[in-house]
């Protein structure tokens, strides 16, 4: 990925730019928050910081109790809403049978959500997984509600913003992908049920 002339492209379609991260900088985050910059975003971030003024960026170089709470609150979300999701019914086969007891369905959910990578906020409610060093997908995820929005951050930020089509879907995410995948059969089944309908009106 040339990340300056990506920079650039994006630039000239609008988005601001803040300074760039310094090494010192990116050390203090990964630190902060518990995970490690993958190649690609470190990469990115050197040519500057995406700002919007509705936070759908996250701010990084903002070090403020608030702005690193926020930023916490926003890594946590959406494991917060799958759990939300799973209490209020949503499960997949995958993991077995559904605890009956309430307890022990929390217990099962600890663990569910435990195999999720750490998620860095990347726009709005997209995310890259942290799952190697180099550069990984980009997923668009409120709880159960969950797609693949790019392979890599190049293909995504293409996508977002400059109306690219997407070659996402090829990477395992832990449980997202398993996720995904759900979410695919549910839509498929609902179309295979309204071509029906639809049908019997004609």
């Amino acid at each position: 990925m040339n990340a300056q002339r990506l920079s650039k492209v994006l630039t000239s379609v609008g988005i601001v730019f803040e300074d760039k991260l310094s090494a010192s900088e990116t050390r203090r985050i990964e630190e902060l928050y518990g995970f490690r910059f993958p190649n690609s975003l470190k990469g990115f971030y050197r040519e500057g910081v995406p700002y919007s003024e509705g936070e759908e960026f996250p701010r990084w170089h903002d070090f403020s109790e608030e702005n690193v709470e926020k930023i916490k609150a926003r890594m946590n979300a959406p494991l917060a809403w799958l759990k939300r999701d799973i209490e209020n019914g949503f499960w997949i086969e995958k993991w077995g049978e559904r605890p009956e007891d309430t307890a022990e369905l929390a217990e099962r959910i600890k663990e569910i959500l435990a195999l999720s990578p750490v998620l860095i906020p990347i726009y709005s409610h997209r995310y890259m997984p942290a799952i190697s060093e180099i550069d990984d997908p980009i997923i668009s995820t409120v709880g159960r509600d969950t797609i693949y929005y790019g392979n890599s951050l190049e293909d995504y930020l293409k996508h977002e913003f400059l109306g690219k089509p997407s070659s996402a879907g090829e990477i395992e995410i832990p449980l997202w992908s398993d996720i995904i995948e759900q979410g695919a059969r549910e839509f498929a089944e609902y179309e295979k049920v309204r071509r029906r309908l639809e049908s019997k009106k004609l």
